[in-house]
């Protein structure tokens, strides 16, 4: 994903920017440093709780997040985006069966 795991291709920068930022991208990005280290607290403090299991899916959507950060990529931030709508999809079903009995 973001790791570039080396390769024989010596032309491209696997860590590299896919796009060069301008100012209002790396404002953004501190926005988005935020988000992760919220979410990031957030996963930890579920896997506490809750179990080593139920932040599994936090962690992974997190790892999505810092891949796109590194490189400033569009599609991991809608890879990350829609990772975080499965987490709320999930929480609805689980309160929607908690009020419904």
């Amino acid at each position: 994903m973001c790791l570039g795991l080396g390769g024989d291709d010596e032309q491209r920068d696997l860590m590299g920017n896919l796009v060069p930022p301008n100012q209002k991208a790396r404002d953004l990005k501190s926005n988005l440093e935020i988000i992760l280290g919220v979410h990031f607290f957030v996963a930890i403090v579920k896997m506490v709780i809750i179990g080593v299991f139920s932040g599994l899916s936090d962690i992974l959507s997190c790892l999505v997040l810092w891949c796109g950060l590194c490189r400033f990529d569009y599609c991991n931030m809608m890879i990350y985006v829609i990772l975080v709508l499965f987490d709320c999809f999930q929480l609805l079903i689980v309160l929607g069966y908690y009020f419904q009995t």
